[in-house]
C-alpha cells in the first residue's frame, strides 16, 4: 500500500492531526517517535497503520535508505505513513520483517536499482524471491528471532550506557586535571 500525499498545508501541530511516519521515523529497523510531522486531512481507511504491518522507505532522494523497513508495534498503529513509504500487510509479517531486514533482502533489492531512480515499486517488491517455509516454521523463526534480537538489543543497550558513563567520568577527570583539583605531577613519571 503506497503511502499518504499530503500539502504543505495541509501540516499541523501534534494536537490538531495524525502522525505521519516518514523515513526519518524508521530508525535501526524500529518506529521512532521523533522528527514527527502531523496532518489534518482526509486519511483512507487503508492508510492506517496496523499492528504488524512491515513500513517500507520505498522512494528517497537517498538510495541508502530504499528498503528501510520496521514492524508497526501496537504503540506505531493508527496512524498514517507518507507517500514515499509502502505497508506491507500480510498473515506472514512476522517471519517478512526479518526477510525484509536480511543480506537475502538487500541482495534482491540490488538486482532492481537502476543508477537514476531511487524507488522501490509494489511491481517490484511482489516480484522479490524469498523463501517461504511453511508458516509454523515461519512463526518459529521469527520467534526465535525476536528473542535473540531483544537479547542483543538488551546487550548493546548496556554497552551503550557504560559507554555513556565511561565518557561522562573522561570529561569530569579531563576537567578535575584543568581546573587543579587533581594533581597531575603526582601522577607523571
Amino acid at each position: 500500500i503506497i503511502g499518504l500525499t499530503f500539502q504543505p498545508s495541509d501540516v499541523v501541530d501534534e494536537s490538531q492531526g495524525i502522525l505521519v511516519l516518514r523515513a526519518s521515523n524508521i530508525q535501526n529497523s524500529h518506529v521512532s517517535m521523533q522528527d514527527n510531522v502531523y496532518v489534518k486531512t482526509q486519511i483512507p481507511r487503508n492508510l492506517i497503520t496496523r499492528a504488524g504491518d512491515i513500513l517500507i522507505c520505498s522512494r528517497s532522494g537517498s538510495r541508502d535508505l530504499i528498503g528501510k523497513s520496521s514492524k508497526i508495534t501496537p504503540d506505531a498503529a493508527g496512524v498514517t505513513f507518507g507517500a514515499f513509504m509502502t505497508v506491507f500487510r500480510s498473515k506472514m509479517c512476522d517471519y517478512l520483517y526479518y526477510v525484509f531486514n536480511s543480506q537475502l533482502f538487500n541482495c534482491e533489492l540490488g538486482a532492481f536499482q537502476t543508477t537514476t531512480i531511487n524507488q522501490l515499486t509494489i511491481n517490484i517488491l511482489n516480484n522479490f524471491k524469498v523463501p517461504l517455509p511453511p508458516l509454523e516454521e515461519q512463526q518459529a523463526i521469527a520467534d526465535f528471532l525476536d528473542s535473540e534480537t531483544a537479547r542483543i538489543d538488551g546487550l548493546i543497550s548496556k554497552i551503550n550506557q557504560a559507554i555513556e558513563k565511561l565518557q561522562e567520568y573522561r570529561s569530569a577527570l579531563i576537567t578535575a586535571a584543568v581546573t587543579g583539583e587533581v594533581d597531575v605531577r603526582l601522577h607523571v613519571s
